[in-house]
Formats: structure tokens, sequence, C-alpha cells
């Protein structure tokens, strides 16, 4: 292990910052004269900061992506599910709270329209 203090956030502000400036600067179509002296201090600058950082950077990746995202996702799933009872349960009260027709002998079909409901 490294005797680095660990990364602050505004390390990665300055870092993030370092990295937008580089791309900025490499895809501009007008190149002026101190361009290039800028992208070589830029790279500098972000190649000390990552690699004084790459072991705390590497292993916050590797946390994420064997711990986090298993955990996320089997989260997500058993939300899923509840969402999914609870709905089926709404539909069952639903179902229910609607009153049954009443019986007269011969129950019309749904798509008959009684014009005469007074009898």
């Amino acid at each position: 292990m490294n005797d680095t203090k660990p990364l602050t956030g505004a390390e990665a502000n300055e870092i993030g910052g370092a990295i937008q400036e580089l791309v900025t600067l490499t895809t501009k179509t007008i190149i002026e004269k101190d361009d290039a002296a800028r992208k070589r201090a830029l790279s500098g600058f972000i190649q000390e900061k990552l690699m004084l950082h790459c072991q705390e950077l590497l292993s916050a990746w590797f946390v994420v992506e064997r711990e986090y995202k298993p955990f996320l996702s089997a989260q997500a799933s058993v939300m899923g599910n509840v969402f999914r009872i609870i709905e089926t349960r709404n539909q069952i009260a639903k179902a229910q709270e609607q009153p049954q027709p009443e019986e007269k002998g011969a129950a019309a079909p749904e798509n008959v329209v009684e014009l005469n409901a007074n009898k």
C-alpha cells in the first residue's frame, strides 16, 4: 500500500476539469501556438494524479463492480416483486369491491344494453 493521502473531492474535480480541458484542446479545430504546451502540461498533471491514486481508484471500481452492482440488482428485483404483489392485491381488492350484477334468470351479455331499466 502506498503512503499517499486519500483522493479528495477537490482533487477529483481538478482531475475531471483537466480531462475536460484536454478533450476540448484535442478536439478544437483552430489550434493556437500554446495549445501543444498546454496539452503536455495537462497530460502530465492527469498522469501524475492518476498514478498517485491508482490503487484507490481501482479498489473503488472493484468494490462497485463486485459488491454494489449485485446488491443493487438484488434490491431492484425484490422491489419489483413487492410492487407486483401490491398491484395484484390492489386488483383483487378492486374486483371484490365491484357490485355483483343481480341475477334475473339468464344474464345478458356484456355488449347488450338494456333500454328499459325500470323493470
